[in-house]
């Protein structure tokens, strides 16, 4: 592998360490020889090595934000000196840096509770964001970021459409078109799938986009799809039993295998 070539014939390039770090995983690791020293590293290590080189290396701050959960910190060494940074602060560190990722905004977004607001630092001047603005920043940056389209639709209510910006045009969207459009762009994500099936009435459907191809989905399909999907999703269980009569029973995929769920399974299953 290139990226491993390079590192060893020059262990103080950033940009080899980021490029090898983009390769991983999100749970990966790789051995990687440094000063003749073989050691094992993870992708988190590999952008901590990243900002030790290049503290100005915005994608480094962006990347690493996601591999560490909300209410953890890690020691980030900058400039000679550790400090020990948060999810959010890694997200605003980004920003400042580099404020055309669309990642490091929608990350901030998902560091804030429902309605917050947040200083952010952008091109010197410090502007105060709520949360719907960090995501709608995040999808005019990039109109293929799919995570952004699903958060903004969980920041509405009922009934509500908000202005999107795509490809230089203002569009109103609901929610319902929100999760539509996340589908579209990323139908492996479980979670929307479940969101759109909880945007309908009971027992209604929905004409979804997968694959290019216009599917019509009932609630219960959505609900199935996302189990298919990801069946470690204990949420998604309950919203399905909810669907079912007294003592009915439905066919769920799981792990490739097609199981028979009662409601009372599916209900306990989602506890």
């Amino acid at each position: 592998m290139i990226q491993l070539e390079v590192i060893e014939l020059n262990p103080r390039l950033a940009e080899a360490y980021f490029n090898l770090s983009l390769i991983l995983p999100w749970s990966g690791s790789i051995y990687v020889t440094i000063n003749g020293k073989v050691i094992k590293m993870t992708k988190q290590q590999l952008l901590l090595k990243v900002i030790e080189l290049n503290p100005k290396e915005a994608l480094a701050y962006s990347n690493l934000s996601r591999t560490i959960p909300l209410d953890v910190s890690i020691d980030v060494k900058i400039d000679g000196k550790t400090t020990k940074i948060t999810k959010q602060q890694l997200c605003l560190k980004s920003i400042e840096l580099n404020s055309n990722d669309s990642s490091a905004f929608n990350t901030l977004g998902t560091t804030l509770p429902s309605g917050g607001r947040i200083d952010v630092k952008m091109d010197g001047i410090v502007v105060k964001m709520t949360q719907q603005q960090l995501y709608l920043r995040a999808i005019q940056l990039d109109p293929r970021n799919s995570f952004a389209f699903n958060n903004l639709a969980n920041t509405l209510s009922d009934g509500d459409s908000i202005d999107v910006t795509l490809d230089g045009k203002i569009v109103k969207m609901t929610i319902q078109q929100l999760y539509l459009k996340s589908i579209e762009l990323n139908p492996k994500d479980s979670k929307v799938f479940k969101n759109l099936g909880r945007a309908l009435p009971l027992g209604g459907s929905i004409d979804v986009m997968i694959d290019g191809k216009v599917v019509k989905m009932t609630q219960q399909q959505l609900y199935l799809k996302a189990i298919e999907i990801n069946p470690k999703s204990s949420s998604v269980f309950f919203w399905l039993g909810e669907t079912l009569p007294p003592g009915g029973s439905i066919d769920v995929k799981m792990d490739g295998k097609v199981i028979k769920m009662t409601k009372e399974e599916l209900l306990a299953k989602g506890d």
